[in-house]
């Protein structure tokens, strides 16, 4: 989505002139962060009301469990606990999305049952990387208790539904995204906004032109293996290869196009910058 004229053309443009707009006139006043929750959630509802929805639930549920296990002491019996419900929904809610056909069609072929497959429709956007960044926050919430680190609640909505990052990552850390929060007020630089520009120019570059050149030649190989059509050794190593860096282009593309719009949105987000902070309410 990050590479569509819709975005490129009309959300993108929109929402980095009001982020700059209202950081430039606003200063201080808190205006910024809710203002990009707002274009994140609309994003996310972009592809339909369930995956807005779903966003919304899963950040819920883990920004709860999380406050439950910072409150907790000593990583006692609760917390562990707190911590493998938490990994185990999430796991759970990606598996049903993802998995559930293929578990079902490998279980009738174990066990020699024709159980109905349960089609539940597209996957939700950016559900994987969601997931284990949920994960990995719960994880860093249990090994750090001894901080007691604050985490306020629109903080960690805007972590979970940055726009730049739902589609294809990369997965962020809350202890490097979410205290930049303090600095989202403050006006966007001169150096940021052209670091911006030039990593989404480059990232763009390797989405569409690399990534998609060199699924011409994946495409075919793959389609002919579909097909049953004998391959020779070129060919098929040619192919492999192919894909091998079309996986490549198309995630470090997406990567860095996400991390440019980052510069612009928030100025200095993706890089780690440390802030004195307090205990989690």
């Amino acid at each position: 989505m990050l590479h569509s004229w819709r975005f490129l053309c009309g959300f993108l443009p929109i929402v980095v002139s009001l982020t700059i707009g209202l950081r430039q006139l606003f200063q201080g006043r808190g205006l910024v962060a809710p203002f990009l929750i707002g274009a994140s959630l609309l994003f996310a509802a972009a592809p339909g009301v369930d995956n807005l929805l779903l966003l919304l639930g899963s950040t819920l549920f883990n920004y709860l469990v999380a406050c439950w296990i910072r409150v907790r002491t000593d990583r006692d019996l609760s917390a562990r606990w707190a911590l493998g419900v938490g990994i185990a929904v999430n796991i759970a809610v990606l598996a049903y999305f993802k998995y559930l056909d293929f578990l079902i069609d490998n279980a009738n072929g174990l066990l020699g049952v024709s159980y109905p497959s349960q089609s539940v429709g597209l996957l939700p956007l950016g559900l994987s990387f969601l997931t284990f960044q949920q994960i990995a926050f719960l994880v860093d919430s249990y090994r750090k208790q001894e901080r007691q680190e604050e985490i306020r609640s629109s903080h960690y909505l805007l972590f979970c539904s940055f726009f730049p990052t739902q589609v294809a990552g990369p997965i962020l850390r809350a202890h490097e995204f979410i205290p930049q929060m303090a600095t989202l007020s403050q006006s966007a630089s001169r150096v940021a906004l052209v670091e911006g520009l030039t990593r989404f120019v480059y990232g763009y570059f390797e989405k569409v032109v690399m990534a998609e050149t060199l699924s011409h030649y994946s495409t075919p190989v793959f389609d002919a293996v579909a097909d049953g059509r004998p391959l020779g050794f070129v060919a098929a190593w040619g192919g492999l290869l192919a894909f091998t860096f079309q996986l490549y282009f198309d995630f470090s593309g997406y990567s860095n196009m996400a991390i440019g719009v980052a510069a612009w949105s928030v100025s200095r987000c993706l890089k780690i910058l440390r802030l004195p902070t307090t205990r989690c309410p």
